[in-house]
């Protein structure tokens, strides 16, 4: 099991996919035991990369709503997480922790999201 669980599992439920090519020349995929779960691409990669993304987006809706989300090759997605104490990592109050993404040029605290310059 790799050690980013959300890494392995969308890297699981992407091994289960299954692509057609439609007779138009396009391509169709799915991944089954995600129900609603399919796409379209002109190409197959298009179609690969647009169930990639269709699929993250149904897994963090889904947690997001507190739906159950199918458990795959042992990555159980609906365990609450556990919590390590940061104290040992910083001697400020850990309620204050930011996080930055210089790509995305936001950071983000555990109530909101503020728009900052990178």
């Amino acid at each position: 099991m790799l050690r980013f669980i959300l890494t392995g599992y969308i890297e699981n439920a992407l091994s289960q996919a299954e692509y057609d090519k439609l007779e138009d020349g396009t391509f169709s995929g799915r991944i089954p035991f995600f129900k609603g779960v399919i796409t379209f691409g002109k190409t197959l990669r298009e179609c690969e990369d647009e169930l990639r993304s269709m699929l993250e987006d149904w897994v963090l809706v889904g947690l997001k709503s507190g739906h159950h989300i199918p458990v795959l090759a042992g990555y159980d997605l609906n365990k609450e997480p556990s919590h390590e104490s940061m104290a040992a990592n910083s001697s400020n109050d850990h309620d204050n922790l930011i996080l930055m993404s210089p790509a995305l040029g936001h950071a983000i605290n555990s109530w909101s999201i503020k728009k900052t310059t990178v």
